[in-house]
């Protein structure tokens, strides 16, 4: 059976002649007012507190934050600093003395080394990088996670788990009074937990992070409903 292809009543799919599979709330959700959806589709759904908690929506406000970008990669201690040092590939443009970087042995991360790059040496495609930190604590690692923290600055920004990509679009739900409506936006950096927002959203607004593909895939079901209905009409 086709999953994009809805009907209002119950019989076989047109295209493949399967039986149509009656569509079933999810993990028991009380259903969306479909009624009110049809006639007031630009208004977004609409669902109570009780439907919000039954599949954990959670918000949160569009704000001014920090952006970092982490690049990862491994290390070793350099056998005449003794400090602990390593190879970035491919981001090397980047790499600035003075970054913070958060160093942790292979074996474990507890507790994270906290050090900062002292010296870079250029490579082909590549640059070698060594830190301010001699490690007391794992003196018998010889191989280490390190974690560097690139700021990219302070933006008006959203967590990245709000943001459903479809194609070249960046599509999130904001939620008012219980009315949810997807709204496409226009993105700038992308930091390891936020998005810098350039357009399409305001500080103070409140996005859906844990839930929106829930919300999304209702609203186009609905969406799907509405435009059955009127070419019935």
């Amino acid at each position: 059976m086709h999953r994009d292809y809805v009907s209002e009543t119950k019989g076989n799919c047109p295209i493949c002649g399967m039986a149509l599979v009656e569509l079933e709330s999810v993990r028991g959700i009380p259903p969306i007012d479909f009624e009110e959806f049809c006639r007031n589709p630009s208004q977004g759904l609409y669902l109570s507190p009780s439907q919000a908690k039954e599949i954990t929506l959670t918000l949160s406000k569009v704000s001014v934050e920090k952006i970092e970008r982490w690049i990862r990669t491994t290390g070793t201690v350099n056998p005449t600093s003794k400090r602990v040092s390593g190879w970035v590939y491919g981001k090397t443009r980047l790499i600035q003395t003075g970054q913070k970087v958060r160093i942790f042995p292979l074996i474990g991360r507890d507790p994270v080394l906290q050090g900062k790059i002292i010296r870079i040496v250029p490579g082909e495609n590549s640059v070698f990088v060594e830190t301010d930190l001699i490690d007391r604590w794992y003196k018998t690692s010889k191989y280490y996670i390190m974690e560097i923290i690139i700021d990219l600055g302070h933006y008006i920004a959203i967590p990245n788990e709000a943001i459903i990509e479809e194609g070249k679009k960046r599509v999130v739900y904001t939620c008012e009074q219980g009315q949810y409506l997807p709204k496409t936006i226009t993105i700038g950096h992308r930091g390891e937990l936020y998005t810098q927002i350039i357009d399409g959203l305001k500080v103070g607004e409140e996005v859906v992070t844990f839930g929106s593909f829930f919300l999304d895939a209702e609203y186009k079901l609905h969406n799907k409903r509405n435009l059955l209905s009127h070419t019935k009409e």
